[in-house]
C-alpha cells in the first residue's frame, strides 16, 4: 500500500513510499458528479464523459493538489451544501486529466504491487486448495471486487473458479447491468457464475423484521451470507461444503476491516475461509489498476457514489446516502417508506418524523425500542427460579429443544401449585437438567431453578424459547447448521433425527434476526 503526492503536471497523483498523504480514501471525480451536486454554478465543467477532471478525499475536493471545496452534510435526504474553500477556484475552466501520463508515472510501483499480489493469491490457492471443496470469488460490481476478480483470473486456473454474486434485491439498476455483462464474460472464459438471493424481496423483509440498524445488521445474514451458503449447498449437492473464498476486503476501508488478515478462517460460517486478496491495497491503487487494464468502472462512481452496495444501508454515513439519493431516489424511497412506517407512531407530526430520518437516527436503534415492533416475551427471576413468559409463539419450542439435547417428560412436582406445569428433563452434554413448562392456549410459562450448576444449560434454554417466540423462517439458523440437519420448510423449522445437539445454530446470544429486532432490553436476562 503506497501513499501519494499530488502531481501538478498531470493534475493527478504519483505513488510514493515516503509521502505524507494517505492514498486510501482518494478517488477521481468525474463531470457527472460535479453537475449532480451543482458545481456548475461555480466552475466550468467540460461536456460529456471522457474521464476524470479532479480528485476527492471522501467529499473534500482537490484541484491540482489544493483542497478547493467540500460538501457540508445536511442529512441523508437533503442535498449537500457546497462550501468553497479556495476563492480562486471559482470561475475555473476544468479539463480532463491526462490519465495516460498518470498511468505512465505510476507504472513501476503498480507493476510491483500487482506481481506481489498475484504471487500471494496463487500461494494461498496452492497451500489451501486441497482442504476445500470449491474455490469461490466474491463479486459485487464494485471497484474493489472487479479488480480482485481480474487478479484471480490472472493468477489461478479459470476452470477451478466459481464466481458468486449475491443479489440482496437492494442492488441498483446499473450494478445489475454490469453483473449481467460479467456473467456472460465468465461463461465465455469457462468460469462458473452463481447468483444467490433470498426467497423474499428485501423490502418485504424490512417490513416483516424491521429496518436494520448498526447494532442489528440482520440484512447481512438474511439477504447475503445465508442465501449464498444455502445456494452453494444446493448447487454443489453438499450440505457441509467447505469453500475457499477470494474476497475484495481492503484493510484501509475501516477500522474493523483493518483487524482482518490476508487469510481469515471461519469468518461467516464454519468451514469457510476468506482470502483477502487485495487487503493491502488502497483506493488510489484500485483506480490506477482500472485505468491501466482498461477495466470497466461502475457508472455510479462517476455519479459521486463513494461505495456501492445496498440501496439503503445503516452503516453508510448520511453524506454518502445524500449523494446517492440525489442520483437514484426512486430506488431508495421504498426503504425510507418502511422506516417512516416503523417510527411514525412515536412522533407528533410528519415534519418531526422526516427530520429524525433525515439525520439518520433510525440507524442507532437496539431492539424494538421506539418502533412498532414487539415480541411478547419476558425473562425474569422470582423466588429462586428463572422464568420465561411468552405469548403467541411463532413456532413450537419442542422443535428447537432438539438443538441442545434429547427431551423427556418426567414426574417432578411444580414449584407453583397454581400452575399446571409439566416437568421436562434434557440430557445436555452428559448432564440431566430439569425445567417446568405450563402451556395454556397461546401462553407458555417456563421455570427453572436458578443455580450456578445449570447456568450454561439455561443460557441455551432461553435461546430455544427466544427462537420459538420469533422464528419467521429466514433460514439464518439453517445456514449455521454445519451438518445439514436443520431445514426451513414452508416457513417451519424441521430438525431431523441426525442432529447431534451441537447448538451451533443457536450459538449467539440472540442470533434470531427477528428476535434481535423485536425484543426490549428490560425483557431479557
Amino acid at each position: 500500500m503506497h501513499n501519494i503526492e499530488w502531481d501538478v503536471e498531470t493534475g493527478g497523483i504519483i505513488l510514493r513510499n515516503d509521502s505524507l498523504i494517505d492514498g486510501n480514501e482518494i478517488r477521481p471525480v468525474y463531470p457527472e458528479e460535479l453537475r449532480n451536486i451543482g458545481f456548475d454554478e461555480y466552475i466550468s465543467i467540460p461536456d460529456g464523459n471522457n474521464g476524470p477532471v479532479m480528485w476527492a478525499i471522501r467529499f473534500n475536493y482537490y484541484y491540482k493538489g489544493i483542497n478547493v471545496a467540500k460538501l457540508e452534510d445536511r442529512g441523508c435526504l437533503t442535498k449537500p451544501k457546497i462550501v468553497i474553500l479556495e476563492e480562486s477556484f471559482v470561475g475555473t475552466e476544468l479539463s480532463y486529466l491526462d490519465v495516460g501520463l498518470i498511468i505512465e508515472k505510476n507504472k513501476m510501483l503498480m507493476n510491483q504491487l500487482i506481481q506481489n499480489t498475484l504471487i500471494r493469491i496463487y500461494k494461498a490457492y496452492h497451500e489451501l486448495k486441497d482442504q476445500y471443496d470449491k474455490v469461490i470469488v466474491s463479486y459485487s460490481a464494485g471497484k474493489d471486487s472487479v479488480v480482485l476478480l481480474d487478479l484471480v483470473k490472472r493468477a489461478l486456473p479459470n476452470e477451478k473458479l466459481t464466481v458468486t454474486w449475491i443479489d440482496t434485491r437492494m442492488e441498483h439498476k446499473k450494478t445489475r447491468e454490469m453483473v449481467e455483462k460479467e456473467k456472460q464474460k465468465c461463461k465465455d472464459q469457462g468460469i462458473g457464475f452463481i447468483i444467490s438471493r433470498s426467497d423474499v424481496p428485501a423490502v418485504d423483509l424490512w417490513k416483516l423484521i424491521g429496518p436494520p440498524s448498526m447494532k442489528n445488521r440482520w440484512c447481512c445474514s438474511v439477504c447475503k451470507s445465508v442465501p449464498n451458503l444455502l445456494n452453494f449447498r444446493k448447487t454443489f449437492g453438499n450440505e457441509s461444503i467447505k469453500t475457499l473464498n477470494y474476497v475484495g476486503v481492503r484493510g484501509g476501508e475501516s477500522s474493523s476491516r483493518m483487524k482482518s488478515e490476508f487469510i481469515s478462517k471461519d469468518m461467516k460460517h464454519k468451514g469457510s475461509t476468506n482470502v483477502n486478496g487485495i487487503f493491502n491495497w488502497n483506493s488510489a491503487e484500485i483506480f490506477l489498476y482500472h485505468w491501466m487494464n482498461n477495466i470497466e468502472l461502475n457508472e455510479y462512481y462517476k455519479e459521486g457514489f463513494v461505495r456501492l452496495g445496498c440501496a439503503v444501508c445503516p452503516m453508510a454515513n448520511t453524506l454518502n446516502m445524500a449523494v446517492s439519493y440525489m442520483v437514484v431516489p426512486d430506488e431508495m424511497d421504498p426503504y425510507y417508506d418502511v422506516i417512516r412506517d416503523t417510527y411514525r407512531d412515536f412522533f407528533d407530526n410528519e415534519e418531526a418524523l422526516n427530520s429524525y430520518i433525515n439525520m439518520g437516527d433510525w440507524r442507532l436503534r437496539n431492539g424494538s425500542a421506539g418502533t412498532k415492533y414487539f415480541v411478547d416475551y419476558k425473562e425474569y427471576v422470582l423466588d429462586g427460579y428463572i422464568h420465561i413468559d411468552m405469548k403467541n409463539p411463532k413456532t413450537d419450542w419442542k422443535i428447537w429443544i432438539k438443538t441442545i439435547g434429547v427431551l423427556e417428560k418426567t414426574d417432578g412436582k411444580s414449584p407453583y401449585s397454581d400452575l399446571s406445569e409439566q416437568e421436562y428433563t434434557v440430557n445436555y452434554r452428559g448432564g440431566k437438567y430439569n425445567f417446568f413448562v405450563a402451556e395454556n392456549s397461546d401462553v407458555v410459562h417456563v421455570s427453572i431453578l436458578e443455580s450456578s450448576d445449570n447456568a450454561e444449560f439455561f443460557d441455551k434454554l432461553k435461546k430455544v424459547f427466544r427462537k420459538a417466540s420469533s422464528c419467521i423462517g429466514c433460514k439464518s439458523c439453517e445456514a449455521n447448521c454445519p451438518f445439514g440437519h436443520l431445514h426451513i420448510k414452508d416457513g417451519i423449522p424441521v430438525i431431523d433425527d441426525g442432529c447431534i445437539h451441537c447448538s451451533t445454530c443457536i450459538h449467539d446470544v440472540h442470533l434470531c434476526p427477528a428476535f434481535e429486532s423485536w425484543y426490549k432490553d428490560e425483557d431479557v436476562l
